[in-house]
């Protein structure tokens, strides 16, 4: 069975929820505190013993590239200003990864844009990221599920318990549970449930080992609005029963919606060693005038 040492990131989405800001800047750079959410991934990839990591974004998204490969100028004025020093987590990260830009020509979709990674994978199993979907956890989350895969074999998918009256709002999974294991055999994902016909209060939140199986499932989708899913292909490896799951152990952010993300910003602000103790203080003078 091979290790899992490679990701693809899924960055090439318009972000439209978030115009006008996504006229500018992509939505995976948005920051928190001092790092950009598509940082926070390939940090994740680098704690969870990731070497590899391939990005699918658009022509269009330059700043992704930025990131990648810094200014050269800019790090020259570092250089000479004796400033490199705030760039050390940066480099911490980066130096660690072996990164590869592919893009994807036509927006047609999640499926789409996980084909394009399809000839740079070669065969191996990989983590699949959303963009803006992060999960804060003490074991990363794609850690917690290449353990499951590398009992099983199978492609993994991890899950959250919602509230009752959430669970219309994701896809509900359908679990049997293995005795004396941390896991399940996921048999299906029902996307959007009636909360009375929802099989489970357990959620797929956007982070899976993938094996080259899910390409032969990709094959054989059929468009919904002229846009392909990868959800659909995950759902059709489950149902072939070759999908596990497992619950994530960590705090999920949900950073492509508004609301969610700005909370998402003041607990992070919280939880800064730099500013978390005056931004707490802000808070609570906030809160008396509510």
């Amino acid at each position: 069975m091979k290790k899992v040492k490679k990701a693809v990131i899924l960055v090439g989405g318009f972000g439209t929820r978030f115009l006008p800001a996504t006229l500018c800047t992509p939505k995976e750079l948005f920051p928190l505190v001092d790092k950009p959410i598509l940082f926070y991934h390939l940090k994740e990839c680098v704690d969870s013993g990731i070497t590899h990591v391939c990005l699918v974004s658009s022509e269009e998204k330059h700043s992704i590239n930025d990131l990648v490969n810094p200014n050269a100028k800019l790090i020259q004025r570092l250089k000479t200003q004796n400033k490199m020093a705030l760039l050390d987590s940066y480099y911490s990260v980066m130096n660690k990864l072996k990164i590869k830009i592919v893009y994807q020509k036509e927006q047609n979709g999640t499926a789409g844009a996980l084909a394009c990674a399809q000839d740079w994978l070669n065969g191996d199993p990989f983590v699949l990221y959303y963009g803006d979907d992060l999960i804060e956890a003490d074991v990363p989350a794609a850690k917690q599920i290449i353990d499951v895969y590398n009992q099983t074999g199978k492609s993994v998918c991890i899950l959250q318990k919602v509230k009752k009256e959430d669970i219309h709002k994701y896809g509900s999974a359908v679990l049997q549970k293995i005795k004396g294991k941390d896991y399940y055999n996921m048999s299906a994902i029902v996307e959007k449930p009636k909360t009375e016909e929802a099989p489970s209060l357990y959620a797929s939140i956007g982070r899976y080992v993938l094996t080259q199986e899910i390409f032969d499932e990709l094959d054989n989708l059929q468009a919904i609005n002229g846009e392909y899913y990868v959800t659909a292909a995950i759902n059709n490896l489950a149902e072939r029963g070759r999908m596990n799951a497992t619950v994530v152990c960590g705090t999920y952010h949900d950073c492509g919606n508004k609301l969610e993300f700005a909370k998402t910003i003041t607990e992070y602000m919280l939880k800064s060693e730099e500013f978390g103790q005056e931004y707490r203080k802000y808070i609570k003078n906030l809160a008396k005038k509510l």
